[in-house]
């Protein structure tokens, strides 16, 4: 059974994949706001074999699915890193936020370019009226 809970731009969302009589399940949850750690493992330990219990399993694959008795356990490490590494469900919710900070990061330069422009601007202004000031009398 794998929980993978992602964020799919207006809702965070629990995405169940289990195995039920050989055949593949696959449930949806719609968590709403960002759950919390206790508020994933509460809805684990309450609501989750419920929902298993009501979900029937997929019946269309293509080809079955071959079980094995027992994988070494090296090559199930290796599976489990290849998993992490890959850009699976939960990335976007990542990519999101690093969208978002990137263009915080865009706005924020721009407005320093912005204040550094003024301020030199302005200081420019000031030399010239002292300079102004200093031939005043002078014609």
């Amino acid at each position: 059974m794998k929980l993978t809970v992602y964020f799919d731009g207006q809702y965070w969302i629990g995405v169940i994949e289990s195995e039920k009589e050989r055949q593949p399940l696959i449930v949806r949850y719609l968590f709403g706001s960002e759950p919390s750690n206790q508020e994933i493992l509460s809805f684990v330990q309450k609501d989750l074999i419920r929902l298993l219990e009501r979900t029937l399993p997929l019946n269309r694959l293509e080809r079955p699915i071959r079980m094995r008795k027992r994988m070494n356990a090296k090559r199930l490490r290796r599976i489990a890193e290849k998993e992490l590494r890959s850009a699976g469900i939960g990335t976007k919710a990542q990519r999101a936020l690093k969208e978002v900070v990137e263009q915080r990061k865009v706005a924020v330069h721009q407005q320093k370019k912005a204040d550094k422009e003024a301020l030199q601007e302005r200081r420019y202004q000031l030399r010239r009226e002292k300079s102004r000031q200093k031939h005043r009398g002078k014609a």
